[in-house]
């Protein structure tokens, strides 16, 4: 199985979250009384299941508690690989809310735990890329782009479509606002959008292999693109999404 930062089979994914887990504790959470110790309950509960040591009466229960941590864990993951290659003392008390927070995402309004995920998911991108990123700033993420310049990032989690023109021009603005304050002409702006919360649909599709999952979750997010809201844009003082 291969995600965009790692190739790995079942028994490697687990082998890498028990060095989240323990990375975890190295920087002072106890994983095991958050939302990522009932994640690791789970896989263990697959592997016991698959070995014949124990029964589980609603299978299909159980599979979604499991592609749901599968899914949490795969990011955290990714995200822990790229902090670890950098100073991750900044980035402390982002870690720190992002494990906390409920087992499942959409369970409650204010769910800040996936805010600060995503957030950390952005930076992770960047940070993989070579680059120095500030998550203290006035914007969410702030990405040194070196000889050109600073790009501001605002990271938007919709959880309404209603939501989605209201968010995007409100996070635009804030961008704007943080470019205009800016003496230099060498600042960029970046909208990231993330609309998982809006493909509630997939929580009871269950697909049998990597390809059908694939296929599900662009289908389905297919249902917010629009392909000719994309435009080119001038290389300085500019804001996505304008």
């Amino acid at each position: 199985m291969t995600t965009t930062y790692y190739e790995h089979d079942f028994d490697n994914f687990i082998l890498m979250y028990d060095e989240v887990c323990n990375w975890f504790s190295g920087l002072g959470f106890e994983y095991s009384k958050n939302r990522y110790g009932i994640y690791k309950r789970y896989f263990q509960k697959f592997i016991d299941l698959v070995e014949g040591e124990i029964d589980e009466n609603d299978l299909l229960g159980f599979k979604r508690s499991f592609d749901n941590a599968y899914i949490e864990v795969n990011e955290i993951i990714r995200i822990k690989n790229c902090l670890s290659n950098v100073d991750v003392s900044e980035f402390l008390d982002q870690v720190k809310k992002v494990t906390s927070g409920q087992e499942f995402r959409g369970n409650t309004d204010n769910d800040q735990a996936r805010d600060f995920l995503f957030e950390l998911s952005i930076a992770s991108r960047f940070i993989q890329a070579g680059y120095s990123v500030t998550l203290n700033g006035v914007c969410d993420v702030v990405v040194d782009l070196v000889d050109d310049g600073m790009l501001f990032v605002e990271c938007k989690r919709v959880k309404s479509e209603a939501q989605i023109e209201k968010n995007v021009k409100k996070a635009n603005k804030q961008v704007l606002k943080r470019i205009s304050s800016e003496k230099s002409s060498k600042v960029h702006g970046l909208v990231a959008v993330n609309i998982t919360d809006l493909l509630p649909k997939t929580n009871m599709l269950y697909p049998d292999s990597q390809s059908a999952a694939t296929s599900i979750h662009r289908g389905v997010s297919n249902n917010y693109v629009k392909p000719e809201s994309v435009t080119s844009r001038p290389a300085h003082r500019t804001a996505d999404l304008q």
